[in-house]
This record gives C-alpha cells, sequence and structure tokens, in this order.
C-alpha cells in the first residue's frame, strides 16, 4: 500500500538518491509523491523516469520542467486525454474543473461556487450553481479523469489530477 505519510514517501526517494551524482529537488520529490499517491512502485516508476530524463540532459538537479517530461513519458495518455478535455469544454467549465482540483476530494457544485466566489447573491448562487452543475456533468460524460456520485464529482486518482493541472496551465 500507499506510504502513510508525505515526509515517509520523500524519504524513500531520498535515500534512493544518496551519494548519487543527481539529485531531485524538494518540490519534485513532494510532487512525485503527490502525483503517485505514495504509492511505493508508482513512485519509483516515475523516479526512475525523471532520473533517466536528468542523465539525459547532462543535469545534476532534475527539477519540475523535467518532472513534466518524465511524467508525459509515462502518462502520455492521460495528458493527452486531459488535453482534450480541457480544450473541449468552456472557459467557466475549465475555472471549475480548477476548483475541483483545488478542494481535492469529492465534492458538490454548491461547494466549488463557495470556494470560488464567497461572497456571491443567494439568487446568483443558485444560477452559478447550476452552470457548474452541467459544465462538470458534460465532462464527465466526456472523460473518464472526472466522475460523478450522484451530486457529488471527483477525480478518481492522483495521476488524473496531475495531467488536468497540467493541462488547465497549458491554456
Amino acid at each position: 500500500g500507499p506510504f502513510d505519510t508525505e515526509k515517509e514517501a520523500g524519504e524513500c526517494i531520498k535515500r534512493r538518491l544518496e551519494e548519487n551524482s543527481i539529485q531531485f529537488t524538494s518540490e519534485v520529490i513532494e510532487r512525485i509523491g503527490r502525483i503517485t499517491g505514495r504509492i511505493p512502485r508508482d513512485m519509483i516508476e516515475l523516479s526512475g523516469k525523471l532520473f533517466d530524463r536528468a542523465v539525459e540532459c547532462k543535469t545534476s538537479s532534475a527539477d519540475v520542467p523535467l518532472l513534466h517530461e518524465a511524467f508525459t513519458t509515462l502518462h502520455g495518455s492521460k495528458l493527452t486525454e486531459a488535453c482534450s478535455l480541457c480544450d473541449g469544454v468552456s472557459h467557466n467549465a475549465r475555472i471549475a474543473i480548477g476548483a475541483l482540483l483545488a478542494l481535492a476530494s469529492k465534492t458538490t457544485a454548491e461547494r466549488i461556487v463557495s470556494h470560488l466566489y464567497p461572497g456571491l447573491s443567494e439568487d446568483a448562487r443558485s444560477y452559478v450553481v447550476a452552470g457548474v452543475q452541467s459544465d462538470l456533468a458534460r465532462a464527465v460524460d466526456s472523460s473518464t479523469l472526472i466522475r460523478s456520485d450522484g451530486d457529488s464529482f471527483f477525480i478518481p486518482d492522483p495521476i488524473a489530477a496531475y495531467a488536468l493541472g497540467l493541462s488547465l496551465r497549458a491554456i
């Protein structure tokens, strides 16, 4: 199963890099744990791709852009699906997907709207909630990256979440 904490996951990566000429930045180590859900096998696979990419680039420090390259090598199909989803939805839907990512848990359109627009009047709130509900329902229908369970929406795995985050930044 996964490591219990981010710290434990990070220590695993740091141990493997001890006395090595290539090191990962602390941000990269934290992201590897997040991207993989702290599952050791997946962490080692992504770290290995990143290490290989650092060797190819003749660099001693693996940074976030290099991590993105390694992620793309391993999870290109998810990244392609995320880019297609984000390209195919409205600007408002991309904002809702970004909020779903930021909240990082199963959540409702109401909670997303409260997160995005905390001071919204009741009249406006119900209108915006309906729009977010509709936007996310369309995203669920057109992709495997976002799912719904009744009135709640969620991103089923951390790899999908990272791919969506990358694709939203790329737009």
